[in-house]
């Protein structure tokens, strides 16, 4: 950068150069020559400014390039912690899924034989039906009902109407019933009913129409629609998480060691594809109610066009 002080110096040198010049012209000639080389070094000396200026700028960007390298190293650090963690929940979620299918094997297992068992038994159900029922032959049993001969003849008992301890004792349950309901659905309406006797059984309160105003009951059909739209998806999720878990079942059973591990996994695997379609069948008839519903809100709300 020139300074004040150097512009003095030079407008001297040049007064001397041209009084030099006239009285030695080869004085003036290296006066000259002086004259440029101190204005080059001049300009070289801004150029020099200038480059450590933008020095000062490069290290400030390496300074921030260190400190987003720590960064990205830390970042991949938590992403590779929460990839493990995520990994080791499927695991685990998976295990458990096992646990509850091998729960359930057991448990179907146990409920053929303690029922094919007490075929020919006399069982005391007037705890729940009667003093009528305190002997009633069992002839068998099936996932809805307790079929029974008395003295009257022949009757089939709804499990939800028989003792807790028979229940209990032949592990009667509302999604037992609604799966069996499900099988044996030949029409929406039996699908319909087998949803709501396995939606008694998860104790999940459920919004209904009650109202005769049609203002009220077009509130109430839209909440109940909304609702129901949303267990459509939730049961169609439910659904996929058992397909995907049947999956990775089945792809385990190339690890097996012994043939009676791969048989188990295959049994799992099968299970829980079954347990997928049950879902997903369930999902569809929730679905259809609410398709239902909204054209019953359709036909509601031009109703109330029309009267006003």
């Amino acid at each position: 950068m020139i300074t004040f002080k150097r512009l003095t110096a030079m407008a001297s040198l040049l007064a001397m150069t041209g009084q030099v010049q006239a009285e030695n012209p080869r004085a003036g000639t290296v006066e000259s020559e002086l004259a440029i080389q101190i204005g080059i070094l001049d300009s070289a000396s801004m150029r020099l400014d200038r480059k450590k200026d933008e020095l000062e700028v490069y290290r400030k960007y390496q300074e921030i390039a260190a400190e987003i390298e720590v960064s990205t190293g830390i970042f991949n650090s938590i992403k590779k912690e929460i990839a493990d963690l995520e990994a080791q929940k499927i695991v685990a979620g998976d295990e458990n899924s096992l646990v509850l299918l091998m729960f359930e094997d057991y448990r179907d297992q146990y409920r053929k034989s303690e029922r094919l068992a007490a075929e020919g038994e006399i069982l005391d159900l007037s705890e729940t039906k009667g003093d009528s029922y305190q002997e009633c032959k069992v002839l068998g049993i099936s996932a809805l009902h307790l079929r029974v001969s008395r003295p009257t003849g022949t009757e089939g008992i709804s499990f939800k109407d028989l003792p807790a301890l028979i229940q209990d004792r032949f592990q009667f349950s509302h999604e037992e019933a609604a799966e069996y309901a499900a099988k044996m659905a030949k029409s929406d309406a039996a699908r319909s009913l087998a949803y709501n006797q396995w939606r008694n059984g998860q104790n999940t309160p459920v919004p209904s129409v009650t109202s005769t105003n049609k203002i009220e009951r077009l509130a109430q059909m839209e909440l109940l629609a909304k609702t129901s739209r949303e267990e459509s998806l939730r049961l169609r999720k439910e659904s996929d998480e058992w397909l995907e878990k049947a999956a990775r079942y089945w792809k385990s059973i190339g690890a097996a060691r012994s043939q009676s591990t791969q048989k188990s996994r295959e049994s799992l695997a099968s299970r829980a594809e079954g347990k997928a379609n049950q879902f997903l069948e369930l999902s569809r008839v929730v679905r259809s109610e609410a398709d239902r519903m909204d054209g019953e809100i359709f036909e509601l709300k031009a109703e109330i066009r029309a009267e006003k």
